[in-house]
């Protein structure tokens, strides 16, 4: 293993980390929400697009492809 490949699995676990309360809000506070509500598309879009850039960034693909939950 590279020294370089070392920070990435770092990363990849404080982003985990660090994600964990939106999953507790979606989980709690979006899901009551109406799957058309404008506040949950912006929410759901939101956290996708952060997601996706995280994703791309780490080289971690299975954030790339998170379904929302």
């Amino acid at each position: 293993m590279r020294i370089t490949a070392i920070p990435f699995p770092v990363l990849r676990l404080q982003y985990r980390i660090a994600r964990v309360p939106l999953e507790l809000f979606d989980k709690h506070f979006v899901y009551r929400m109406d799957s058309e509500a404008p506040a949950r598309l912006l929410y759901e879009r939101s956290v996708g697009a952060l997601d996706i850039t995280v994703g791309n960034m780490l080289r971690d693909p299975s954030l790339t492809e998170r379904k929302p939950s």
